[in-house]
């Protein structure tokens, strides 16, 4: 080996010219962040996708007569139809049809073999499984095509809205009822955490990173300092309650006016924003949002780290014996 191609593998001088190729195609002003499942892809129309069995849409029968010809027609063997003769009629009825396609490579063979146009590849590309048998689709999975997994979905979806919830709720009732400050402040996280996933469940993905991050990591972490800091002993002791009933009730009675107004007036109480329509090309959710906090919301962003700034101070005045 010589010199020159010893110091090349050294200093890895192959590694960055390929890295300079990589990045050389990767500049920002061509990077674009999909909007997916909001906005879905186009497809081309040559596209083969998830498979389809077509019924007839006067009276709701299949079109396909059991003729085998998709199974005879497919080189990887992976469709598997039965049927059954009728007595009465004399011809054979479809009775099963199980498709796999953890083995299609689509390429159409069964389509074009199909002479009632019975079997056919749609153009839809959302085919992902959680376990290798939910790739081995049966005879009521093609004709209802993939909806019934969007179903299940959008099922699992409502499901963690409301686990998320319960967390939120949960965590907020048990933080407010704790005896134990640190109890209190656990709980909190957890409700913190429902919050999170809430966020993560609306797409927001950068809230629910700042959520944890901030959140979670960051005040939580304030929170337990000032709980560490403060003689809790000596604060149990004092007077947990101002006795402010009427100030409470107040708030408890305006609190209830707000709530039966909702209920009365239903969905027209609620003034929605518009839904925004696309975002400019290059444009991500994340870069939209910095523009958005510190341009337009720049002042009450500043006003929020003053206020963590006097939470930080106020801990170490409650901390000191002395001041």
């Amino acid at each position: 080996m010589t010199a020159g191609r010893l110091l090349r593998k050294i200093f890895l001088v192959d590694l960055f010219q390929g890295l300079a190729v990589t990045f050389g195609y990767q500049k920002p002003k061509y990077i674009v962040t999909e909007q997916y499942p909001a906005e879905r892809p186009k497809v081309a129309e040559r596209y083969r996708g998830a498979p389809r069995l077509n019924n007839n849409p006067e009276n709701g029968e299949t079109l396909c007569i059991a003729c085998n010809l998709c199974a005879l027609a497919c080189p990887e063997n992976l469709i598997v139809v039965g049927a059954e003769r009728n007595e009465q009629t004399r011809r054979k009825e479809l009775t099963t049809f199980t498709y796999d396609l953890s083995r299609c490579m689509f390429c159409g063979l069964c389509e074009d073999a199909c002479p009632v146009d019975a079997l056919e590849l749609t153009q839809d590309f959302e085919l992902a499984s959680y376990s290798r048998p939910g790739m081995i689709w049966d005879r009521q999975m093609l004709e209802e095509g993939p909806a019934q997994a969007i179903q299940m979905l959008t099922d699992i979806n409502a499901i963690l809205f409301y686990v998320f919830a319960a967390l939120v709720l949960g965590g907020g009732i048990l933080t407010i009822t704790q005896r134990n400050a640190v109890h209190s402040a656990i709980s909190l996280i957890v409700s913190l955490l429902g919050v999170a996933g809430l966020y993560l469940l609306q797409q927001a993905e950068f809230l629910f990173a700042v959520q944890i991050v901030l959140y979670v990591g960051g005040i939580m972490l304030l929170f337990l300092f000032v709980i560490m800091l403060v003689n809790l002993d000596q604060a149990a002791h004092q007077r947990q309650f101002n006795k402010q009933w009427l100030v409470a009730l107040a708030a408890v009675a305006a609190v209830g006016v707000q709530i039966g107004y909702f209920l009365y007036r239903g969905q027209d109480a609620f003034h929605f924003a518009e839904a925004v329509t696309g975002l400019p090309p290059g444009l991500g959710n994340t870069e939209a949002l910095a523009d958005s906090l510190f341009s337009e919301y720049l002042l009450p962003f500043e006003i929020a780290s003053v206020l963590l700034l006097v939470a930080v101070v106020g801990s170490v005045v409650m901390a000191k014996k002395r001041i």
